[in-house]
């Protein structure tokens, strides 16, 4: 019988911080796919014969979902993208039958989509990075300007980027989900889960706004790495989040006890 196999860590429920989940999932059915892809709200129909596989590394937070996802064999995939959030999707490998909403995928070319319909073909072998985030997030935090232009590349499905700048994000993304398998405790302090989210607008905000002439965007973009540089050499049992805070914001690495 076909069953979902997953391994990670989840939010203790009797912990009154940050809820966040870290780990793997795999299925061998696309019936059990469409159940573990949720909030997304999809039918898939296998187009190839063979058993499928599907694996999913992932991070979730209160209000970021990204995973790292791989398919094979092909499938057609249509219904509808998560409510109450953006989706952005980077390819990692496609094949030729490859397409979103009817379009075959561009190098240079970040998906996007607003809550609504989707329709998507998955080639054999497909890898890609998935990104969603709540629009409460975005409407509270991200430059008025900078959330217009992604509304309006959802419209189009896409923000045509230079490659390289895709490719950065791309990385970055990864880098994120990485960090969190070698650290998963780290993302149960609200402050890591704060750098995420500000590492997070800021990219967006870089890829709205070509120039990368803001002075503080290197210390920005640090403020995460520092937050779990932070946690690596300290005692968390005696770390608080205002330690966490002064570690991110100033880059200082010291652990409590070195400082008493």
């Amino acid at each position: 019988m076909d069953r979902i196999t997953e391994s990670g860590q989840r939010h203790d429920p009797t912990d009154s911080g940050p809820r966040s989940s870290i780990g793997h999932i795999e299925v061998a059915d696309v019936c059990l796919w469409e159940e573990t892809s949720r909030p997304w709200e999809l039918i898939a129909r296998q187009l190839d014969g063979g058993k499928l596989h599907n694996r999913k590394d992932y991070l979730v937070t209160p209000s970021v979902i990204l995973y790292r996802e791989t398919m094979t064999p092909a499938v057609r995939v249509q219904g509808l993208t998560p409510a109450d959030h953006l989706a952005f999707a980077i390819l990692l490998r496609a094949g030729p039958r490859t397409t979103y909403f009817g379009a075959h995928p561009d190098s240079s070319r970040l998906i996007v989509a607003a809550p609504g319909g989707l329709d998507v073909t998955l080639d054999a072998e497909n890898s890609h990075l998935i990104l969603l985030v709540r629009m409460e997030l975005l409407q509270r935090r991200l430059p008025a300007q900078c959330l217009a232009r992604l509304m309006r590349a959802a419209e189009r499905h896409g923000l045509s980027l230079a490659p390289n700048k895709l490719a950065e994000f791309g990385d970055w993304l990864t880098r994120i989900l990485e960090r969190a398998f070698d650290d998963p405790q780290a993302f149960d302090h609200a402050a890591v889960i704060a750098s995420l989210e500000e590492g997070l607008l800021h990219w967006l905000d870089r890829l709205c706004v070509p120039s990368d002439g803001n002075p503080h965007a290197a210390r920005r973009r640090r403020s995460l790495n520092r937050a779990l540089e932070y946690l690596r050499t300290a005692d968390i049992s005696r770390v608080s989040v205002a330690d966490l805070w002064r570690g991110s914001a100033s880059g200082r690495c010291d652990t409590p006890s070195a400082m008493s």
